[in-house]
């Protein structure tokens, strides 16, 4: 491959041009998004059971079904829901399970726990949730209308719309009012024309339908017949003729018909305007980018039609985030070639040197792209950082690689010989430090957490950039240097003549110089050192360094080091959510959400919100509330962050009664959704009771004895008011009816009950019988509901023995336990990793307060957090294991790959003081770091070993000669590879590139500290450990010699 590079460039050339060609084209194809698609094996059961309360759904429908789902395989647990009239049960699989299949068995097992659930009971409902299914978009619709006129343009005219943009999966819409029209029954009407309610309703569905009738057959043409008996207009509704025993009346004469609306569970304004919200869900396949700005196009065009004063705002775009992330890693990557390649210039003085490695660099980059489509990988961050921290690594193969030629040329060989001699010599060394690059990332491949998912992308990625950086290494670099570099001219009798430079090249040289003689200044001080070094008294110099440093950093660890999931990013997101206590109807919590509005109006670095109220959902209900902020850009005046704004705004709602409100910034991947808490601590027993006075005690310790963490929430909600009408079964038998019948009249008579449409202009509107407001506004008023017998109207409480009371809104379970979550928010300057170990320290000293058989944990993303620490530490002990099997099979030797293995605690010393210097947590961005330098931190000791053990091979030389020669011919190549790889980096670890940035920041500041420390302590203590056993050795054989010498001459 070499021999052909040099021999037959053009060829070779093609090749290459064929891979960025590829790459180029694959890249156009990849799907674009912010994070790793990844699919989460989670099927949901949903069992509806009219009119049953929570306790009822757990005890009948919950326990039965929890009890076969928990035996199909795969299940990792299984969560439970039981709120009013219907229970959820998620089965939650672990990770790698066939969806497919996992919703198949958990269809079966719950269809045979439905053989003994009550006959009332529904026919549970199998669904998969589709984790990506989350908006990337979220439109505002305002307008000078009425609420219901919103909703019906929206429904009618905007909606199909949006649905139509290419990549757009559905659309949702939120907010508004829908008409409705309302025959609101009178009671004293009802008794004295002894009116039945399901009577009229059959009247009405009798009266309100067109049918065909057929064909009148004419002697040129048919015509057809039909009945056109719908109402036209609410007054023919009114004038329905209803027959009772007193003879035919009107409708009208019993009933209120109203052109009204339907109870209004949900309210959406923006920036204080009532409005409608559309949330744009795109394709599984789609590219966010791409599908947003079809979004976008489509509502500027849209915008344009609309009659004045209506409009379509803009309220959240998930690209945006995405946008500015790749477009920063992108940036990152570039910035990162231009300083490498500027670093190679100042130190080696070759414009030449400084194009091979510009050009191999990005074209490694591009070249990975048509592996990682093939792969299933797109263009996200993991994929991305993926590729920025690899620039520096791709580059580093080439280094040395060019400065062997380099060294060859100066022996005086021809260009092409020395390119294909100077590559061909340490071939096997950086095959096999590309080797080490690929092994360490083979475990992450098999992780099946979702953390692990991540770093899957991120590590193929980082070995797909490695195996094309390493077929560059061995063609195009070779090949440009030997058509590049120049060899030293030769008089007649083949002597080397050395050229003198002009005016401009003496210039030139004097200025490029001084790098390369401070570089032998630094070297020689090194060499120095180094002979210090490799001596009994610098051997025990550096054991005492070395102890010393492993003690203060491992203070320093234990003292000041914190883990988090994830860094907190500054995207100018906030959410404010709002809860009032259960029972509160949503015109109160819509007043309290707008006292919050106007309490936050002075806030300067707000550009823009949105607030839903209630919600359409089974997840959120009427006392519920989120309002979503954007603030102005920081390039646009923003001198404050989020976090601070978010920690100045919470003294101003602290004094609002009876609400639980929630402030905290948020980020791009969570705007759409209802996040819980920083910190969950789960609480769980076999008994109710038990659980609420744990939860009540561990919610009051955390406030109390924990710093660093506010707006702490238990998930109990206390029993919502409720009016138990409990059957009189022997006054129900005196009249001749039954439970059953009455109940039905009484949802009738309160909730309302479809009994048909109403048709106008093509649309059709659902028509409601139910009691006028006044007759069901209080227990009074239900106490005297009309209740229709076969002796006649009667009161409720007749048949009924009504009472008030409490029930609870919402049991929830977790592996078949009762559990209660503790939710918290953390303050700026504090991570998930401290405040979980303060809280599971004061849980486990307040284990015997707790009753008994009561249990803690943490769940949400402290969970994911724990799982991604255990999976990492599995995967580096791997990695670890992986690199030393593969150095001993490329170096013949067992006692060789383990000095090598030494550096990788180096590369961990480096970490850890970088990131608690800079006060960063261990996030899951770090430890990736910390993963990829196992396979980077070896390869200074792979080329400083090999080096040495070919010149002890040659015999010229002994041990500490051989490692002090390739300490000082390699000194040069490793300092570069070591600086181009921190150069590589700096962008990420100085944040370069806006809010986002933050995110990658740990990652660049870990590598950075990584590869600094450990280059350093490799160039002395790599040669220390190579020279140390043989001179232990050497003098312990020249002691024995001795004293066997004077043993004799004793003799």
């Amino acid at each position: 491959m070499i021999k052909a590079s040099i021999y037959k460039p053009i060829t070779m050339l093609m090749v290459i041009l064929t891979v960025v060609v590829f790459g180029i084209y694959t890249y156009r194809m990849m799907v674009v998004d912010l994070m790793p698609k990844f699919d989460i094996p989670v099927v949901t059961a949903v069992v509806v059971y009219p009119g049953a309360n929570p306790e009822e759904i757990e005890s009948t429908i919950i326990k039965p079904a929890e009890e076969q789902v928990e035996l199909v395989d795969g299940i990792d647990y299984v969560q439970s829901i039981c709120m009013e009239n219907y229970g959820i049960i998620v089965a939650m699989f672990n990770m790698g399970i066939n969806v497919d299949v996992a919703a198949n068995d958990v269809r079966a097992k719950v269809e045979q726990a439905a053989a003994d659930f009550p006959d009332a009971a529904e026919a549970p409902i199998i669904s998969k949730v589709d984790i990506n299914a989350s908006a990337i978009m979220s439109i505002s619709f305002t307008g000078p209308a009425n609420s219901t006129e919103l909703r019906q343009k929206v429904e009618d005219d905007i909606q199909p719309l949006f649905t139509s943009v290419p990549g757009v999966a559905s659309v949702d819409i939120f907010g508004g009012t829908t008409r409705q029209i309302s025959v609101e029954l009178d009671k004293d009407m009802l008794k004295n024309r002894g009116v039945d309610i399901a009577t009229m309703m059959g009247m009405y569905g009798a009266a309100n339908l067109n049918n065909p009738v057929g064909e009148v057959i004419g002697k040129h043409k048919n015509t057809s017949v039909r009945t056109a008996g719908k109402f036209r207009s609410l007054d023919e509704i009114r004038n329905l003729d209803l027959p009772t025993a007193t003879g035919i009346i009107k409708l009208g004469e019993v009933a209120k018909v109203k052109d009204t609306v339907k109870t209004i569970t949900s309210a959406s304004r923006f920036n204080g305007i009532n409005s409608v919200s559309l949330d744009i869900k795109k394709r599984s396949d789609a590219n966010v980018v791409e599908v947003a700005q079809g979004v976008i196009k489509r509502l500027n065009e849209v915008n344009k039609t609309l009659p004045p004063g209506f409009e379509l705002h803009l309220v959240y775009d998930k690209s945006e985030a995405v946008s500015e992330s790749i477009d920063n890693v992108i940036q990152n990557i570039i910035v990162a070639i231009l300083l490498t390649s500027i670093l190679l210039l100042l130190f080696l003085g070759k414009i030449s040197t400084m194009l091979i490695a510009a050009l191999t660099m990005p074209i490694s980059v591009v070249g990975s792209f048509t592996l990682m489509y093939f792969a299933g990988f797109g263009i996200n961050m993991m994929s991305l950082m993926a590729l920025s921290s690899a620039v520096g690594l791709l580059v580093t193969n080439s280094i040395v690689v060019l400065e062997n030629i380099n060294a060859k040329l100066q022996e005086g060989l021809d260009p092409k010989e020395a390119a294909y001699k100077g590559t061909s010599e340490i071939m096997v060394a950086i095959m096999a430090s590309t080797l080490t690059n690929v092994c360490v990332f083979v475990p992450i491949a098999f992780m099946k957490s979702i953390v692990g998912i991540f770093f899957k992308t991120y590590g193929m990625t980082m070995v797909f950039a490695t195996v094309v950086s390493l077929l560059i290494t061995f063609t195009l670099t070779p090949l440009m240097a030997a058509y590049l570099f120049k060899g030293k001219k030769r008089d007649e009798n083949g002597n080397i003549i050395e050229e003198k430079p002009g005016i401009i090249g003496r210039i030139f040289g004097a200025i490029m110089g001084i790098f390369p003689a401070f570089m032998n200044g630094v070297r020689f001080v090194y060499l120095k050192t180094l002979s210090f070094a490799l001596s009994i008294f610098g051997v025990i110099f550096q054991v005492g360094a070395l102890v010393a440093m492993v003690m203060f950093v491992g203070y320093m660890v234990k003292n000041h080091m914190t883990v988090e999931l994830s860094p907190r990013q500054d995207q100018g997101m906030m959410a404010v959510t709002l809860e009032m206590p259960v029972g509160t109807n949503i015109e109160t919590t819509d007043s309290v959400t707008k006292i919050i509005e106007q309490r936050l109006k002075g806030i300067p670095e707000i550009s823009q919100y949105s607030v839903t109220v209630g919600g359409e959902s089974g997840f959120t209900s009427v006392n519920q509330a989120k309002m979503r902020y954007k603030m102005i850009k920081r390039w646009e005046g923003r001198t404050r962050s989020t976090d601070e704004i978010v920690d100045s705004i919470r003294p101003y709602l602290a004094d609002i009664p009876d609400a639980y409100i929630s402030v905290k910034s948020t980020s791009a991947s969570e705007m759409s959704n209802n996040s819980a808490g920083d910190v969950v601590l789960e609480v769980s027993g076999l008994y109710a009771d038990s659980v609420i006075k744990a939860a009540d005690l561990l919610k009051a310790a955390v406030a109390d004895k924990i710093e660093g963490v506010v707006e702490i929430k238990s998930s109990y909600e206390a029993g919502k008011p409720e009016i138990r009408m409990i059957p009189n079964r022997q006054a129900m038998a005196d009249y001749g009816t039954t439970v059953q019948q009455m109940a039905t009249y009484n949802y009738i008579a309160v909730s309302g009950y479809e009994a048909g449409t109403y048709t106008e202009n093509g649309e059709e509107y659902d028509v409601y019988f139910r009691m006028q407001e006044k007759d069901r506004a209080s227990h009074a008023d239900i106490e005297d509901l009309p209740m229709l017998t076969p002796k006649g109207y009667v009161s409720a409480k007749e048949l009924f023995f009504i009472e008030d009371g409490a029930g609870p809104t919402k049991i929830e379970r977790k592996r078949k336990r009762t559990r209660i979550d503790v939710s918290m928010n953390l303050l700026p300057g504090h991570t998930t990793g401290e405040i979980m170990g303060k809280v599971g320290a004061l849980a486990a000293e307040m284990k015997d307060q707790l009753p008994e058989g009561v249990t803690t944990g943490f769940g949400g993303n402290a969970d994911m957090q724990n799982d991604m620490v255990e999976e990492f530490i599995a995967a580096i002990i791997m990695a670890i294991l992986m690199t030393y099997i593969l150095l001993v099979a490329l170096l013949e030797s067992f006692a060789q790959p383990f000095i090598i293995m030494t550096t990788i605690p180096m590369g961990a010393i480096g970490v850890f003081l970088g990131l608690i210097f800079t006060g960063k947590a261990l996030s899951m961005i770090a430890l990736m770091a910390i993963v990829m330098l196992i396979g980077v931190v070896v390869n200074n000791a792979i080329l400083l070993l090999d080096e040495a053990n070919r010149l002890l091979r040659s015999g010229a030389m002994g041990r500490r000669s051989a490692v002090m020669t390739a300490a000082k011919s390699k000194f040069q190549a490793i300092v570069l590879a070591t600086l181009a790889s921190v150069v590589a980096q700096l962008p990420l670890a100085f944040a370069m590139g806006g809010d986002v940035a933050a995110m990658t920041q740990p990652m660049g500041i870990a590598s950075v500290g990584g590869l600094i420390v450990s280059a350093i302590l490799t160039m002395y203590l790599i040669p220390t450990f190579f020279w140390l056993p043989n001179a232990l050795f050497s003098k312990a054989k020249k002691g024995v010699k001795k004293v066997a010498n004077k043993v004799k001459r004793s003799k």
